[in-house]
């Protein structure tokens, strides 16, 4: 078996739905180890946290090589990826998602 990989996610609070969806993808792929969440999640008490403070984190868990990849979802496609690379620069690319 090839290694497996542990991932982190995150969204902004316009990204919890699809972030959910990732995630449970992620879960039952037999090429991931761990899905390591980050926030937000609908309905708790993260959600109101800001983009910055999530792409920071996921970064940070990378960055420490406690992530092996970082999965960020926002409105924008950019705010998660800009804070991002605050932490670890060069790596991080911004992407559009829409229904």
């Amino acid at each position: 078996m090839s290694k497996q990989w542990t991932i982190a996610i995150g969204a902004d609070s316009a990204g919890t739905e699809y972030k959910a969806t990732l995630k449970a993808d992620l879960e039952k792929d037999d090429r991931v180890k761990s899905v390591i969440d980050v926030g937000v999640n609908k309905g708790e008490e993260d959600f109101d946290t800001a983009y910055p403070h999530i792409g920071v984190k996921a970064a940070r868990l990378v960055a420490e090589g406690k992530a092996d990849r970082a999965l960020l979802i926002c409105g924008t496609g950019m705010g998660v990826a800009i804070s991002a690379n605050k932490v670890v620069s060069g790596d991080w690319t911004g992407r559009r998602w829409s229904k």
